[in-house]
């Protein structure tokens, strides 16, 4: 499943193929509403990730960046949701987050550009200057946490069905397959 994938201390990378993360806000909210209609103890297939081990260890995504992204992102939003209830929910949040999305301080996923410094705001837990405010990244992951605190689903009840997340997984090295042939 997907958290088996990002417990792993390794980190991800973007290539210079993948455009900026954008996910239509409307279609974010679909993805989640769709996702909480899941089951708990159901698989649920999400298609292929594809990537390419550099010889530095880090993992260089050819497919699934907004895929993943939009995870990273929901599971920050759930974090950040879950530290709001209690100490235990507290206690919570910073074990799924440096569990699944931290690695010696920083993320696991490292995105391009102005994205990234968002996107590394958003998991640290830094402040965002307004200007970052109106960026699609913090939009989506604002959503996410709007949809989670709105109390259509418990937060337990969506980690269980984030946890049932699977996608067939093709790992490379770098030296077997240009990136341009996968």
């Amino acid at each position: 499943n997907i958290l088996k994938l990002f417990e792993q201390d390794i980190e991800f990378i973007t290539n210079g193929f993948s455009a900026d993360y954008y996910f239509d806000e409307r279609e974010a909210e679909n993805y989640f509403n769709n996702l909480s209609l899941g089951f708990e103890n159901a698989p649920n297939f999400s298609g292929i990730l594809i990537f390419q081990k550099q010889s530095d260890g880090k993992y260089n995504i050819v497919d699934g960046l907004k895929r993943i992204t939009t995870l990273n992102l929901l599971l920050a939003a759930l974090c950040d949701s879950l530290k709001l209830v209690d100490e235990q929910g507290l206690k919570l949040s910073d074990g799924i987050r440096n569990k699944f999305l931290i690695k010696q301080s920083s993320p696991k996923l490292i995105l391009k550009d102005s994205d990234n410094k968002i996107f590394k705001k958003i998991i640290l837990e830094e402040q965002l200057e307004l200007s970052e405010e109106n960026s699609n990244i913090y939009n989506i992951y604002h959503l996410f946490l709007n949809l989670i605190n709105s109390g259509n689903i418990s937060s337990d009840r969506l980690f269980k069905i984030i946890s049932q997340i699977q996608y067939m997984i093709v790992m490379t090295i770098e030296t077997e397959v240009a990136t341009r042939d996968l």
